[in-house]
């Protein structure tokens, strides 16, 4: 069970959460245009890891009393995969979420899409 999650935290990353597994992967758009600490991302989706299973708490997802969590019960971690397409600009962030988000939930995974196309959305 899986949620895709848009932040723009600072700058836009994808947080794709596996529910069952408790781990959060982030995906960094502009990861090769802005070098900063490797360390940065994962303290701007820290809010999300104590949130989360507040909300799943809520919506039921914890069924018995024994299970209910109690403080952050996810891992934080970067999803890398060198055919995921970056961004090289500032102003297309929101298109590169969009793109990101339908390419992640297709059965048949293609990143061949890049810079150049994005001004065809």
């Amino acid at each position: 069970m899986q949620l895709l999650i848009p932040c723009c935290v600072g700058e836009p990353v994808l947080c794709q959460v596996n529910l069952l597994d408790h781990h959060i992967g982030i995906f960094d758009l502009i990861a090769t245009m802005k070098k900063k600490n490797p360390f940065e991302r994962f303290r701007q989706v820290m809010p999300l890891r104590r949130l989360l299973p507040s909300v799943m708490n809520r919506c039921g997802f914890f069924w018995s009393k024994s299970e209910k969590p109690r403080g952050s019960i996810f891992t934080v971690g970067v999803s890398s995969n060198p055919k995921i397409p970056q961004q090289v600009d500032d102003c297309s962030c929101g298109v590169f979420i969009c793109k990101y988000v339908e390419t992640a939930v297709v059965k048949k995974v293609d990143w061949s899409w890049g810079q150049k196309e994005m001004a065809d959305y």
